[in-house]
């Protein structure tokens, strides 16, 4: 379920919520329903939780993300490149973030 939908003049999709399941082997999230796909996530765009609004956490490595990803209690935020990165139910990400827990 959605808690809050909102429009921007960015056309990359991103998809933020509370991660339900992962699966660090094969690379994907589970976010509202939606697969989060990271094999094609660029370089430095597995990022840490900031603090600061508006400011990007710290990189990480794709194995560190998945290792502070704790289905049921961290909330992540994904965006693909484009508007084609969303084939539902699908999201292949460029970036994910830590938005830190629930």
């Amino acid at each position: 379920m959605a808690t809050r939908l909102q429009r921007t003049n960015d056309d990359r999709p991103i998809i933020r919520g509370l991660v339900t399941a992962k699966d660090a082997a094969a690379g994907t999230l589970t976010i509202l329903g939606k697969t989060i796909a990271t094999g094609a996530v660029e370089a430095g765009g597995f990022r840490g939780n900031s603090d600061v609004s508006g400011v990007d956490g710290p990189s990480m490595t794709p194995a560190a993300f998945f290792a502070a990803v704790t289905p049921g209690q961290t909330v992540v935020k994904a965006r693909g490149r484009d508007p084609a990165a969303l084939a539902d139910p699908v999201l292949t990400a460029k970036e994910v973030e830590l938005e830190g827990d629930r």
